[in-house]
């Protein structure tokens, strides 16, 4: 304000001096006088523009205002509707969990009382019928008791006191049965609750990092053309990453289960006999090493040939968390010193990754049976991840410790230097460049000193295996199905009477290249591209190819959505999301969610109908070839084994379609648990036994030298 009266003063003295020029310059000479009016007339010019300047920036900085104040308007609704939406859905959720265990409760009286009333009408009708045939024997006897002989009253007191401990039996009976029944319906009423609440945990974590995935995603297809609105957003990003703060809090995470598996398991290990050390070096050529090499994750057991019996190997962290499958994410960052390269494995290489200077490698497993010379980080992280089986520096490097549950420290160190072999997983069809790679890596890190040593078995086969010296199955025949991350394998089976001989004539494999990983897809090509389609922004690329078809291999066209998926800005959000829709419809029926100014939802039955049904007609297609291979009809198979990471997702649908295809068979899903001699006793008081559903490929694997048949094969 100040400097705008001072232009107006400097402007109204200009005017007084050239209205008085004419006067004022009078002794001066006429091109002198013109020279000076002229140039007090230009700074008149000047000072009257720079006052026309400042109202221009008042009006700027007044419009720049009026703008901010509708973002922040705009973004204080976008957050009020979002917390409204949050709380609704949670209450929704608590309603439902609240009906679901009326409803079991009501379910579990009527239940009991059910079953309460047909032993009641049970036990009257059995009084009745003995008090029936006492009465007619009486009547019987009472007609003949003049010519009866002393014989036949004894013999009719003899009938009458069985008559009465039959009584006396049949109540007892009751009792133990009724009692028995109760404590059975209380057992189950326990457990279904103990479902429900971790269903209901499962659930609220699934929407919760739904949620926060959304509104990533909103803030990175919403386009910004102004500086202002641009940090406003970076502002509300900065909320929302509190907010996922406070849902870690509402939401109770699962790794207080396994810290209290981690408690368990060193509760049992320390009932261990000291004996175990010196068993271990008296028989180190019994012992073998088996590797579940898994897309997502690795996963291993020792096995003692002589004793028959396993003993997993899990990673315990700096922080006491418990992992029995280990992530094969890998970072690989070279030294600018030396050129040497780092590579950094599972929860570590997550958090070296936010450096961004090196290479973050995850799903790379398909690539190493592209050839057998693989470039130089990936041949180091395949090094590095398999190096993370042997107690070393490595694990301390990474922030990992490998124990074998169930050995002391020293007799696994013992054990590992002188294995007689290591088995190693490998899908169906994947040739000599991948078998080789992994080969040379076993022999590089020295877990075994030859290559002889070395063996191969595909995944089914050693779910399959697992399945068979577990329950110690025999002349039955079984259908496993093994759903991965990037194929599904299956194998039919006629298991002869000594299980253990079973050989290669006695089975046939069958595999497409289709799992989780399609299925990802498939759910965002098929279920929410669509719907967002219209809010994308129209400056980021669209996904507009010819998309694979679902349930279908369709190779080439994966692969290239995959390249476009990760060459998008985008695109592993996308991916990401599509993942947490998988995980949230195996919980509940449909969600619904808001992406920028539209509300999308998907209902598990599209999931159904557009993306496991295909999936299924795809399977069904390779049982009756395995079927036609064995010459079995549906009726003939007994046993169906379900394995595999992507089993979960499609399990709804695939449990019902399996009874009504295979009406004869038995359908078990992650085939675990066992009371066998083969698991060690301190497995067995084990009540949670997922740790060996988790592993279970691994445990088969390591079942391999029970069959010399199949070994031979190697």
């Amino acid at each position: 304000m100040a400097v705008r009266d001072d232009l107006q003063w400097l402007i109204a003295d200009l005017d007084s001096i050239l209205s008085q020029s004419s006067t004022l310059f009078d002794g001066l000479q006429p091109s002198d006088r013109e020279s000076i009016a002229a140039t007090l007339e230009r700074v008149r010019q000047y000072l009257a523009s720079q006052q026309d300047r400042a109202a221009s920036s008042r009006a700027s900085a007044t419009a720049a205002q009026q703008i901010a104040q509708a973002v922040l308007s705009r973004l204080d609704r976008r957050l009020s509707d979002w917390f409204e939406l949050l709380q609704s859905e949670v209450e929704q959720l608590r309603q439902q969990r609240q009906l679901l265990i009326a409803q079991i409760q009501q379910q579990q009286q009527q239940h009991q009382q059910s079953v309460t009333e047909e032993l009641e009408v049970l036990a009257q009708r059995c009084n009745e019928a003995v008090q029936q045939k006492l009465s007619q024997i009486q009547s019987a006897l009472e007609q003949q008791s003049l010519d009866s002989q002393p014989s036949q009253l004894e013999q009719f007191e003899r009938l009458q006191e069985q008559s009465n401990r039959l009584l006396l039996s049949l109540d007892s009976s009751f009792r133990s049965v009724f009692a028995t029944l109760e404590k059975d319906l209380q057992g189950y009423y326990d457990s279904l609750c103990q479902g429900l609440e971790r269903m209901h945990s499962l659930g609220q974590q699934g929407e919760a990092k739904f949620l926060a995935y959304v509104r990533r995603l909103t803030q990175q297809i919403e386009g910004s053309s102004t500086q202002s609105l641009q940090s406003k957003e970076a502002e509300l990003a900065a909320v929302m990453r509190d907010l996922s703060e406070v849902n870690t809090v509402i939401y109770p995470p699962l790794p207080e289960e396994e810290t209290e598996e981690i408690q368990t398991i060193a509760a049992l290990t320390d009932l261990i006999e000291p004996n175990w050390q010196e068993e271990a070096t008296k028989s180190h050529q019994e012992w073998y090493l088996a590797v579940d090499f898994g897309t997502e994750g690795l996963a291993a057991v020792l096995f003692n040939r002589h004793q028959e019996q396993i003993y997993p190997l899990a990673w315990i962290s700096q922080e006491g968390e418990f992992c029995s499958r280990l992530p094969t994410e890998v970072y690989c960052q070279s030294s600018n010193e030396t050129q040497k390269l780092y590579c950094f494995v599972g929860e570590a290489a997550k958090a070296k990754a936010k450096e961004k200077t090196g290479i973050f490698l995850e799903n790379w497993k398909e690539n190493l049976n592209l050839t057998s010379s693989p470039a130089n980080p990936v041949r180091e992280a395949l090094k590095s991840l398999f190096s993370m089986l042997i107690p070393s520096e490595a694990g301390a490097v990474n922030g990992a410790i490998v124990e074998a549950m169930g050995l002391p420290e020293e007799s696994f160190r013992q054990v590992l230097k002188h294995l007689e072999g290591a088995i190693l997983s490998c899908p169906t069809g994947w040739g000599k460049p991948y078998r080789q790679l992994l080969r040379e890596t076993v022999l590089e890190i020295e877990l075994v000193q030859s290559a002889e040593q070395v063996f191969f078995l595909e995944e089914a086969i050693a779910t399959l295996l697992a399945h068979v010296s577990l329950n110690c199955v025999a002349q039955t025949t079984v259908l496993v199905i093994n759903a991965g991350a990037i194929a599904t394998e299956l194998v039919l089976a006629d298991i002869p009477e000594d299980y253990r001989a079973l050989s290669d004539r006695d089975f046939r494999l069958e595999s497409f290249a289709y799992g989780g990983s399609a299925i990802d897809q498939d759910i965002l090509v098929q279920l929410l591209y669509p719907q967002w389609t219209s809010q994308l922004n129209p400056s980021i690329p669209r996904l507009d190819e010819e998309p694979p078809q679902p349930g279908e291999p369709d190779l080439q066209k994966r692969e290239n959505l995959r390249w476009r998926l990760q060459s998008h800005p985008i695109g592993q959000s996308f991916l990401e999301a599509a993942k947490l829709t998988k995980m949230i419809l195996q919980q509940q029926e449909a969600f619904n969610a808001r992406l920028g100014n539209c509300q999308w939802g998907v209902k598990r039955q599209d999931f159904s109908e557009k993306v496991v049904l295909p999936y299924l007609k795809r399977l069904e297609s390779a049982i009756d070839s395995l079927s036609i291979q064995m010459g079995k009809s549906a009726g003939a198979i007994e046993q169906v084994i379900c394995s595999g990471g992507s089993m979960q997702a499609v399990w709804h649908v695939l449990s019902p379609w399996i009874s009504e295809k295979l009406p004869n068979a038995i359908v078990i899903q992650n085939a675990g648990a066992t009371t066998e001699p083969l698991v060690s006793a301190n497995w067995r008081q084990m009540h949670d036994l997922s740790f060996l559903d988790r592993t279970q490929t691994a445990i088969g694997l390591a079942c391999l030298p029970l069959f010399p048949l199949i070994l031979e094969r190697q």
